[in-house]
């Protein structure tokens, strides 16, 4: 998730035509329905995304040979799998670019669009990422700035572009971080608050949890400490702290944490513990993939790097 204000590894395979026909138009027949959506992130778990063979290949050895489908087809299928109608107001999921006549050939998944994927991406393609590239209104396209540079590689090469964003965050995503990333066996979700994921146990030191959290993601972490007794914690992904104003919990899990957030939180008896942003949503592309693998369509997932290098 990306804050308010910022708006909008490797896999291929075959889609049978006669599957993604029938599927195509059960889907325009079937009203969206927002309660079916968060059951699909309720029942995470009865599609095992460890189960998908995932291993890496190389750009230039990816030849996925499917039957095109339309990209107004697969916005409908993503529609389903969960809806656009669920993002919050400030968010920019959707169609990106593209038009929906158009006809598919590859499919990638990634968190981001970078100059690096638009370079590489077959033509005819369709990128779906987590964030969206066009968030906040463009009043120009100047091929030398962000994101318009992407934009012009996108266009250029008749690739389109879909985001799933919050709407994905509060059917799979945060869910998919606390269930398979934090594995924060000793609590127990109780409820859910804006796009928080609420979790409460028995008391436990900030510390022993900070701790499971650095080994879980093999990566650094940063702490703000308020208080050392934890019972109650509010989970996020990305840059989700804003989602925890006025949540009574005794500690915030999240990414991209700003200073004048930590120094707030912490004048409140609130801790947060800070994964960074990619930590936190990087497996975007594997939540998806095997939901698209149910309906015969492998996609190609990509290692999209994070910006970031600690030493």
């Amino acid at each position: 998730m990306r804050g308010k204000g910022v708006k909008n590894a490797k896999k291929s395979a075959n889609l049978d035509s006669a599957d993604s026909t029938k599927l195509a138009a059960n889907l325009a027949k079937k009203p969206k329905d927002s309660t079916k959506s968060q059951n699909l992130g309720q029942n995470l778990d009865s599609l095992n995304p460890d189960s998908a063979n995932l291993k890496s290949a190389n750009f230039k050895n990816l030849k996925s040979a499917i039957n095109p489908l339309t990209l107004g087809e697969i916005y409908k299928i993503l529609d389903s799998i969960s809806p656009f109608e669920l993002q919050e107001s400030w968010d920019n999921s959707g169609l990106i670019i593209g038009n929906l006549d158009s006809k598919i050939s590859h499919i990638y998944l990634s968190l981001e669009a970078t100059k690096e994927i638009a370079l590489n991406l077959e033509p005819n393609s369709l990128l779906v990422t987590h964030h969206p590239l066009i968030f906040s209104p463009l009043k120009s396209l100047d091929f030398k700035s962000y994101p318009s540079n992407i934009i012009e590689i996108l266009i250029k090469k008749n690739i389109a572009l879909i985001a799933l964003h919050t709407n994905f965050d509060k059917t799979h995503l945060n869910k998919y971080f606390v269930d398979k990333v934090l594995d924060l066996k000793d609590f127990k979700q109780i409820k859910s608050e804006n796009i928080a994921i609420i979790l409460e146990s028995k008391s436990k030191s900030l510390e022993s949890i900070a701790t499971h959290i650095k080994s879980r993601i093999n990566s650094t972490i940063k702490i703000t400490k308020a208080t050392n007794k934890i019972s109650k914690i509010a989970v996020v992904c990305g840059a989700g702290i804003s989602e925890c104003v006025g949540l009574e919990v005794d500690l915030i899990i999240t990414g991209d944490v700003k200073y004048h957030d930590a120094m707030k939180f912490q004048s409140l008896g609130v801790s947060i513990i800070d994964v960074g942003h990619y930590n936190s949503e990087c497996e975007f592309g594997r939540i998806l993939y095997p939901y698209l693998k149910k309906i015969h369509y492998n996609a190609i997932i990509l290692d999209s790097q994070n910006p970031f290098i600690f030493n």
